[in-house]
């Protein structure tokens, strides 16, 4: 059995009024015990999200490094955490 964290944190950027996107990252298994760190990303405007990128990694801690990766380059350009959740 394989015990792990959940990470996962809801980014928006804020461009005007009218243009508000935001960007979820979560680690989490799949039913077959596969570690996969998903992105979904979008503009409020719109009903559904623009796009979703899932990866699937070997270990926990290399998903754990992509996950900083891909939180460190989005704070860079100018996302902000709204909801961050760790368990």
């Amino acid at each position: 059995m394989v015990i792990m964290r959940t990470s996962k944190v809801h980014l928006i950027r804020v461009i005007d009024s009218s243009h508000i996107r935001y960007y979820k990252i979560e680690i989490s298994l799949t039913l077959f015990g596969e570690i996969i760190v998903e992105r979904i990303y979008g503009n409020t405007a719109y009903r559904k999200c623009t796009g979703k990128i899932t990866h699937f990694l070997d270990s926990i801690d290399e998903a754990h490094a992509h996950f900083k990766r891909i939180y460190g380059e989005k704070i860079k350009k100018g996302y902000r955490a709204k909801d961050t959740q760790w368990i």
